[in-house]
């Protein structure tokens, strides 16, 4: 199962408290990475497949908010595009989601959401998987 980690600290940088929650979980998942973090009233988003590539990106930037992402594939391989956050846009509104678990009803959501014309970032072509959690953000997205 992946991990999931948030900090927050009004006045300091919470790059730190992600490092040690993130080694002390490690083992939770290691292939496949991204975070959420606020700069100054504005939301960024990073997604690496290497862990190496996600510490050097969460290094660059000191922040006060982080939601931070690390996976242990199970419906796709791990690919920049099958790894969280995800990233969606409804109502000329950006949406960013992290989940952890599984979606039971992804394939039915995944079949609406294409009747409406919605593309997933995550679908592999040979294969036909996609992210379960990336059907959650569309689900989201279209409805809130």
């Amino acid at each position: 199962m992946c991990g999931i980690l948030f900090a927050h600290n009004q006045n300091d940088d919470t790059r730190f408290q992600i490092l040690t929650q993130y080694y002390a979980q490690k083992h939770r998942g290691s292939q496949g990475f991204g975070f959420i973090r606020a700069v100054k009233n504005n939301i960024e988003i990073a997604r690496a497949t290497t862990e190496a590539a996600i510490l050097d990106e969460l290094v660059k930037t000191p922040t006060n908010t982080i939601l931070f992402h690390h996976r242990f594939p199970t419906s796709t391989k791990n690919t920049l595009q099958s790894t969280h956050p995800f990233l969606v846009e409804s109502k000329n509104r950006q949406f960013a989601i992290i989940h952890n678990g599984v979606i039971t009803n992804a394939h039915k959501l995944k079949a609406d959401h294409a009747a409406l014309g919605i593309v997933y970032a995550s679908a592999e072509q040979d294969t036909n998987q996609f992210n379960d959690s990336e059907a959650l953000a569309h689900d989201i997205a279209r409805t809130i």
